[in-house]
This record gives structure tokens, sequence and C-alpha cells, in this order.
């Protein structure tokens, strides 16, 4: 071993001069392979490498920061240009239909064309006169058909049998494109507009609470448009059957309707 001095802690500029010459033969031999003892790093040299730390923190504070910014940036534009608003969503059909039903229930679909303008068609389920007309199967009539026609409005509308049974029904409009579509889920409810079960009512079995419906219109010419009901929910073939019997024929007494309005 080779105990030496610290250059920098000894006296006068004589001392120091020499002990520099000291240390510098030594840590000559140390790099040789021969044995020294080197005094500690100076404080200078501590102070550089805390320096050189600090640069080294600092660029990846920096870098760090960069990259949160970059990724919030494209997480925003992603989320921006990708998804649709919460209102479209909200409103879609398929979105409604899917809170409404399960994905092993049964759908009823009819699409029949009428010889009359898009806008009469469209009247025919908007207008309160023209709804009373073919609401209900043949023989039935439509005592009542209270119609609050906008997005999250509800109408309340009677069917009464030919033997004096009165059937009521919500439409809560979920979606209301104009000439285009119309959504609403059809509840079975006494007069006064609040929910019943189907077999309270006498109806049969396979039928749901709630039935989301979706019409579409499109305009086949000026005189001329198709239109397609759709309706979700049903567990039994039976039900579907007999909801496609009974809307077939509200669709006879809506075109006869039409008609006759159409030669006014």
């Amino acid at each position: 071993m080779y105990p030496i001095e610290d250059p920098d802690q000894c006296g006068s500029t004589l001392n120091q001069n020499k002990v520099k010459e000291k240390y510098y033969i030594l840590t000559n031999l140390a790099v040789e392979g021969k044995e020294a003892m080197l005094p500690p790093l100076p404080h200078f040299t501590i102070y550089k490498h805390l320096q050189k730390m600090n640069r080294q923190i600092k660029g990846l504070l920096i870098l760090l920061f960069i990259l949160l910014i970059v990724t919030g940036i494209s997480r925003k534009f992603m989320y921006k240009t990708s998804l649709p608003s919460p209102a479209v969503i909200k409103n879609h059909p398929i979105t409604l239909i899917s809170k409404k039903m399960k994905q092993d229930t049964l759908t009823m679909v009819i699409t029949r064309t009428f010889e009359v303008p898009l806008s009469q068609l469209w009247n025919a389920w908007s207008d309160t006169a023209l709804i009373k007309q073919w609401w209900g199967p043949k023989g039935f009539t439509a005592p009542v058909a209270d119609i609050d026609f906008h997005e999250e409005g509800v109408s309340l509308l009677c069917m009464r049998s030919p033997q004096g049974q009165e059937i009521y029904n919500t439409w809560t409009y979920q979606q209301i494109v104009p000439m285009e579509r119309i959504a609403f889920i059809q509840h079975f409810t006494d007069k006064e507009g609040h929910p019943l079960d189907p077999d309270q009512i006498g109806l049969p079995p396979g039928i749901p609470k709630q039935v989301p419906h979706v019409i579409t219109f499109k305009s086949l010419g000026k005189s001329k448009t198709e239109l397609t009901i759709t309706e979700y929910g049903y567990t039994a073939s039976s039900v579907v059957a007999l909801s496609e019997a009974g809307m077939q024929e509200c669709l006879d007494k809506m075109e006869v309707a039409l008609n006759a309005t159409q030669h006014q």
C-alpha cells in the first residue's frame, strides 16, 4: 500500500505542487499494475458527477413528459374521431334493442308497399285521427289514441275487441328520424298507462313485458312507399305468428284509411 495525501488538502502552493507531483507518480504506478492508495475524489469531481446525474435525470423527465403529452393527444384524437357521440349511442335503435331483449329471442318482420307518398304513410304513425282508423286487428276499434309524437314522448292507445275487451298500450319513443325511422318501446298497460304483465290481461306466454319496435320508411317514387315493421323480444314462435297476423290486419285497415284520405 502507498498512502498519499490529497493534493487539495495541503497548505502552501509549494507543498501542493510537491504533493501533486507525488500524486501523479503514484497514479501512474497504479495504472501500471502497482499498488497505490488513491485519495478520495476531490470536491469538484463529486460536484461534476452530481451535475452529470442531474442532467441525465432532467433528460429522462423531459422525455417522459413528452411521451405523456403525445399519448394524451393520440388518445384524445382517437376518441374524438373514432367514437360516435353519447347521444348517438343512446338513441341508436340497435343500442335500445340490445338493452331490452336477450340474444335468444325471436323477431317479427313485415314489409309492405303502399301506393301513397312517403309523407302520407308517415302521417299514419303520427296523426291521431289516422291511427284511430287502423290500430287493432280486423273488427277492433281504437277508442283511445293520445299521441305524444316526439323523442321520449309516450303515446297511450287502446284497441277494443268486438266483444268489448279493451287492451291498452303505450309507445315510448326512443328515436324519430323524420320520413325515415321511428323506434319505440311498446308496453301493455292499464287505462292510466301503468305497465302490466301480458298474462295479467289474458295474453299468451311468450310476449315480453316490453316489445321494441322499429318502423322504417323508404320512398319508391312519387306515390309509392315501402314500410318495414320489426318487433323484437318474443320467446315463442306461435306468438310471432300471432303478432304478424294481427299486424297484417292493421296494415290492411291502414291501407284503406290512406286510400280514403288520398281521394278526399
